[in-house]
């Protein structure tokens, strides 16, 4: 059974000893650094061609808004002519030396063909092709992601689409909701990581980022603290 984000979290503070409310790690630096450190780890591990991804790693956006643009989109400029993008910029997806990590873009239905996913140079001329009637592409630019079509009835009626990549930082998927209204990703789900990936990240988390931050003297008060003291001092527990 995948491990949790909260879970991580506690295994790092059971550790180092740091639970309370007045501690000096608080959750959003940990998760900077398991996000960071998670990045890296998979670029290192599957930045090679035809190298297969764990299905593990991937999230889900099941239910994201579509709007209707100015094909332009720049500056004062209108062509009168329209295509569809996300409303919001979605979290940044993992990039290879082969492309997105993007496994599948279509409609917000459980069964349902999924989209032509193309790079942004191709845009301009996808639509041109008689191989490419009735089908309707994906296409990343500036964080959002766009769709176009060519006579396709359903385009016009898209409102929301379902997008399943591997993201940067899986915390971002928290701030996109399914359909029913829950959020996609929230600390108690499991964390897109494997385990023995978890082992190294976390000692390296231990090893590096918290040593100099945990040597450094705090809290000796009586209060709600974690009461570690500078032991090097008369009165520590040296």
């Amino acid at each position: 059974m995948a491990t949790t984000l909260n879970e991580f979290r506690y295994e790092i503070r059971e550790i180092i000893n740091q639970y309370s409310s007045d501690s000096t790690i608080d959750n959003r630096f940990l998760d900077s650094l398991i996000s960071g450190k998670r990045e890296r780890v998979l670029i290192n591990n599957f930045n090679r061609f035809n190298k297969t991804i764990p299905s593990m790693y991937y999230q889900t956006l099941s239910c994201v808004e579509v709007i209707d643009v100015d094909q332009s989109e720049c500056c004062d400029i209108k062509t009168g002519c329209y295509i569809k993008r996300t409303k919001e910029k979605i979290p940044r997806i993992l990039s290879l030396s082969d492309g997105e990590l993007i496994d599948k873009v279509g409609p917000a239905v459980t069964v349902s063909i999924p989209f032509t996913i193309i790079p942004y140079r191709r845009a301009e001329f996808w639509s041109s092709s008689r191989y490419n009637k009735n089908k309707i592409a994906a296409f990343l630019n500036n964080g959002y992601m766009y769709f176009i079509a060519k006579d396709n009835i359903q385009f016009k009626m898209l409102e929301r689409v379902s997008i399943r990549a591997v993201f940067v930082n899986p915390m971002e998927v928290a701030s996109f909701t399914n359909c029913d209204g829950t959020p996609c990703f929230t600390p108690d789900d499991p964390f897109p990581l494997e385990g023995n990936m978890w082992e190294y990240i976390k000692t390296d988390i231990l090893q590096n980022d918290l040593r100099i931050k945990l040597s450094i003297p705090r809290d000796a008060e009586a209060d709600n603290a974690d009461n570690i003291i500078d032991s090097s001092k008369p009165g520590g527990n040296g």
